[in-house]
């Protein structure tokens, strides 16, 4: 409320995430009234909405800890840098924050460094950034009640000191245009791919200028005239007055009437507008046109054999069968197709060393008993763009004898090996990594707790168990199979047990479980014990079943290979 009452549109927000708490587009136009806030009281953070609701708010973020900061102090007049408001993130960063005379240009890249990672950036119109007194977030300079109100060239003055930072496009001089070469001997220690200087979209910005000016003509625009900094341009269906500015030097088109297709009183890049203007906001078919124009630098890289499993797939078949016959192998599923066996890197590594050292061949049982090691090795430490971490359960169903217990074996010897290496001694080990045992529910959340929350459960005969999991309810196991289902969708969050009535210990809340099932049955058990409850309560969906070749012969190994050392 007292960032309300100064002015500055407060909303709360989620510190670990650093967004907005819940849908805030709204108050992009509207403060946030003292109910709602009242109703926000479990928020662990503030931020703060840029632009034109809280007075043309301004924010210039220092990534990397800042280390473009000092070099931009140098830059700025000593009597305006001491009128900046400064806080420090969580992170490390700097924020720069404030007012200006005139709209607050959008979130706008500034500068970055050699690899193309963000050195300075801006919070403005339609952008959000967190701030004190979040835990983590610290004033250095100035306060929020006094924000300083910057005349638009003081604010260009800061603009244009971050964009001559840029260590991709800005020469020993500070000035524009290309990259600056690197001396000889001085490659970093980086693959030569990560040396791509431009993508399309950069590349148009700095150096399409001209192709956006016919751009503009072709869609109606009429150029104006020259100002000292600006090109004034006027929209399609006027006759008088101009309709938006393109700058000289920073690639930007500003929008200041109401009437176009795009927002007005924002900046946008040339790209966004060319995007826009030709591709509907399909940004990705944007860039792919833009590549077939010449723009974007081309990877410089050794050429790269990719394997099979992601160049070649089966030909579908094309021999004509009845119409029987068709119905009846769409019902039936096929093999495990064996082009996506040959998994690159660590998990073709293992799974070929399992199956080669195995007394039956049974590629698909190496292949998932690598994927459940590589799962625990992964463990907290991997997850994709929606929060998805590496819990999987998984079975190998077969007959007996068929090479099941190979993948289990050499998961415990690799365990065991690393337990007696000096650099892992104590930390991996077999009794702490490794759940042999069907486990109670209580045994099962307490070995979790007291390995950090890391298991691989190797589950034998799962196919003799299942059936009592639902419907036994006396059975110590009476209650697993929900629990497993609550570790994996809580595998990105925290996991908090039930309350077991009678019961005086409590069982630990874990974060980030990390729970990797590998079990083994004989098929026709495994199936059997299928029934509508099994088939229904969700876990089947989070099963995947390997299912190997029965037909499979037995090879004579007079020695099993032991795992190596390294």
């Amino acid at each position: 409320m007292q960032y309300i009452e100064a002015g500055l549109c407060a909303f709360p927000a989620i510190r670990s995430q650093k967004r907005p708490m819940g849908k805030w587009k709204e108050y992009q136009n509207r403060f946030p009234t003292e109910a709602e806030w009242e109703g926000w009281k479990f928020a662990d953070a503030v931020c703060l909405v840029c632009g034109k609701i809280s007075g043309n708010l301004l924010m210039i973020d220092f990534d990397q800890q800042g280390k473009a900061l000092p070099e931009f102090q140098n830059k700025i007049d000593p009597e305006l840098y001491k009128r900046l408001v400064i806080e420090q993130s969580q992170s490390g960063g700097f924020h720069i924050i404030i007012r200006s005379t005139e709209p607050a240009c959008g979130n706008v890249v500034l500068a970055k460094d050699f690899l193309g990672k963000v050195l300075i950036e801006t919070r403005g119109e339609g952008g959000i950034f967190l701030c004190a007194p979040t835990p983590g977030y610290e004033l250095v300079q100035g306060d929020f009640n006094s924000i300083p109100v910057l005349h638009s060239d003081d604010v260009e003055t800061l603009l244009k000191a971050a964009w001559s930072l840029d260590q991709q496009t800005a020469g020993e001089d500070g000035s524009r245009g290309a990259p600056a070469p690197l001396a000889s001997g001085c490659r970093p220690p980086f693959a030569v791919c990560r040396l791509r200087s431009k993508t399309p979209m950069e590349d148009y910005n700095e150096r399409g200028r001209e192709d956006f000016k016919k751009l503009l003509e072709k869609h109606g625009w009429q150029f104006v005239k020259n100002g000292d900094d600006n090109e004034w341009w006027r929209r399609p269906g006027k006759n008088s007055g101009h309709s938006a500015t393109l700058h000289h030097q920073k690639p930007t088109f500003y929008i200041h009437s109401v009437n176009c297709t795009l927002p007005d009183q924002q900046g946008y890049s040339l790209f966004y507008v060319y995007a826009h203007l030709e591709h509907g906001d399909d940004h990705k078919a944007a860039a792919r046109e833009l590549v077939a124009q010449g723009y974007g630098d081309t990877f410089i890289q050794e050429p790269v054999e990719l394997p099979d499993f992601i160049t070649e797939f089966p030909e579908e078949e094309t021999d004509d069968a009845e119409d029987d016959e068709t119905e009846e192998s769409e019902d039936c599923p096929e093999m495990f197709p064996a082009h996506l066996l040959n998994v690159p890197g660590f998990v073709n590594e293992l799974s070929q060393f399992i199956n080669e050292t195995s007394f039956v061949l049974q590629p698909v049982y190496a292949l998932a008993a690598a994927l459940a090691f590589q799962a625990l090795l992964c463990a907290q430490n991997v997850k994709d763009p929606t929060g998805i971490r590496s819990n999987i359960y998984l079975i190998v169903a077969g007959r007996s004898a068929s090479g099941k217990e190979r993948g289990r074996a050499v998961i415990k010897e690799i365990i065991t090996k690393l337990e007696n290496t000096p650099e892992f001694k104590g930390f991996y080990s077999p009794k702490k990594f490794i759940l042999e045992e069907t486990a109670s529910y209580p045994a099962l959340v307490r070995h979790l707790e007291a390995n950090h929350g890391a298991l691989l459960w190797l589950w034998d005969e799962m196919g003799v168990v299942f059936p009592s999991l639902n419907n036994d309810r006396t059975s110590y196991l009476s209650g697993i199979i929900p629990v497993i289902m609550r570790l994996y969708s809580s595998a990105d969050s925290i996991f908090l047990p039930h309350a077991r009535a009678g019961k005086d210990d409590t069982l630990p809340a874990i974060q980030q479980p990390n729970l990797v099932l590998y079990g083994t049955s004989v098929k026709d058990k495994l199936f059997n014990a299928f029934s509508m409850d099994t088939l229904t309560d969700g876990f089947i969906g989070r099963l995947m079943i390997f299912e190997g070749d029965d037909s499979a012969k037995r090879r004579k190994l007079h020695q099993i290979p032991q795992v190596p050392t390294r």
